[in-house]
């Protein structure tokens, strides 16, 4: 009865020996196997970070340093246009630059009047050739007032547009457009045509241009 015990754990062990020879290796190979992916049709492989983390590409737009891009464009884009009010469009105060587009996204009115306490009026008009071609903005309150209009999808105007503040009746004074330039083909064109046009005889029955 002495050696049942002993003879029981040689036995034990060499159940494990064996158990370990079969199930072992395939275990090991896997741990110390190399995964590739691998796009179809192409030669780009899934990166992984020091960690061991894959790398997931949203083709979101990043800055030189890396950073995501929350904002609508890159900083240097943006721009704060001021431009005072002008009987018509012969003298732009802005032009969007050759090979840009320009998003309006907030226009402020500094609104005076000619006639208080009338109302003032002010428009924000854009053309080409120094001709009012369609207004894409407009306040009206009383003079000595400021007004901000918000366009959070954006005012989308193509290369080339010309932009004036117009008052009308006793309206007067001046406005800052803010917004920020993108490549001149992300818009199309047909985008900045289908604005608001003018009516045959120009702007509100007064000329054009």
């Amino acid at each position: 009865m002495s050696f049942k015990k002993p003879w029981r754990v040689a036995g034990l062990l060499a159940i494990g020996v064996l158990v370990g020879s079969v199930i072992g290796p395939p275990i090991v190979q896997a741990a110390t196997s190399l995964v590739t992916i691998q796009g179809a049709g192409s030669t780009h492989k899934a990166k992984v970070s020091s960690t061991g983390r894959l790398y997931v590409d949203s083709e979101a737009a990043v800055n030189k340093a890396g950073q995501l891009l929350t904002g609508q464009g890159a900083p240097s884009t943006y721009k704060a246009i001021f431009i005072g009010a002008t009987p018509d469009c012969t003298t732009p105060g802005f032009t969007v630059p050759a090979g840009k587009a320009f998003i309006v996204t907030d226009v402020t009115y500094f609104i005076t009047s000619s006639s208080p306490p009338s109302e003032g009026d002010l428009l924000l008009v854009i053309g080409t050739g120094g001709t009012c071609a369609s207004f894409v903005s407009a306040a009206i309150t009383l003079g000595g007032e400021t007004v901000t209009e918000p366009y959070p999808t954006g005012i989308p105007l193509s290369t080339g547009t010309q932009l004036s503040i117009v008052p009308l009746g006793v309206g007067a004074g001046s406005a800052v457009i803010y917004g920020y330039l993108v490549p001149a083909g992300a818009i199309s064109v047909h985008e900045t045509k289908e604005l608001q046009r003018f009516p045959k005889g120009g702007l509100l029955g007064r000329s054009s241009g």
